[in-house]
């Protein structure tokens, strides 16, 4: 877990699911929650996660979802290895986030402050977009 502590950043970013590390780095940016559904609440929960074990979370929030299968096959393609026997998060044994503000997570230095306005900007555009479609 120690390793994987180290990357907490939206540029560097693994979670833990049932034991298994996983590197989503590349997802992180255009993951869905940016511009749709939960927006500001599901980008607090994923920058809240890096770094840690978010099982309980994950499952709790996508094992019900139609696209339950086609995300566990996108998610076994960022596996990068699996925790040690017996290895847990400490911070979060049950592997439940503990969730942080956006002023929070932007001193942790889990993402710059501009990340947030950047992606702002993208769904007001994106919003716009679809209205004038």
């Amino acid at each position: 877990m120690e390793e994987v502590r180290k990357h907490a950043h939206m540029k560097d970013a693994w979670i833990v699911v049932d034991g298994e590390v996983y590197d989503i780095t590349p997802f992180v940016a255009t993951h869905w929650g940016w511009s749709s559904a939960g927006k500001n609440s599901t980008i607090i929960a994923i920058m809240s996660a890096l770094g840690g074990d978010c099982s309980r979370d994950f499952l709790d929030v996508h094992k019900g979802l139609a696209d339950w299968k086609k995300i566990l096959v996108q998610l076994k393609g960022f596996k990068i290895g699996r925790l040690a026997e017996g290895e847990v998060d400490e911070q979060h044994p049950q592997g439940e986030v503990t969730y942080k503000t956006w002023d929070e997570l932007i001193e942790m230095g889990r993402m710059p402050a501009l990340a947030v306005e950047e992606q702002v900007q993208r769904n007001q555009k994106w919003n716009e977009y679809l209205r004038n479609r």
